[in-house]
């Protein structure tokens, strides 16, 4: 049996890969911090990771968030 947050988190893997921009906007303020990491993943797929969401995950309350943001980042050279 799968817990709730695992699947939100799978239900956000997903909807990078099948372009639901409404959904992975929504799982970057989740509560819990592994569906905001892949949150973070899912919206540079799609293309809508903006500078400022992308700079307010550096500050987030999970090193997994911030993690996933400075790998993020290292591929934004115009940050």
């Amino acid at each position: 049996m799968t817990r709730p947050d695992e699947s939100r988190r799978r239900g956000v893997v997903i909807a990078g890969h099948t372009g639901d921009v409404a959904m992975v906007t929504a799982a970057l303020m989740d509560t819990d911090p592994a569906v905001r990491e892949v949150a973070l993943g899912a919206a540079e797929r799609l293309g809508v990771l903006d500078d400022a969401t992308l700079v307010t995950a550096w500050s987030d309350d999970s090193p997994l968030v911030r993690r996933r943001a400075a790998e993020i980042a290292a591929g934004h050279l115009d940050l």
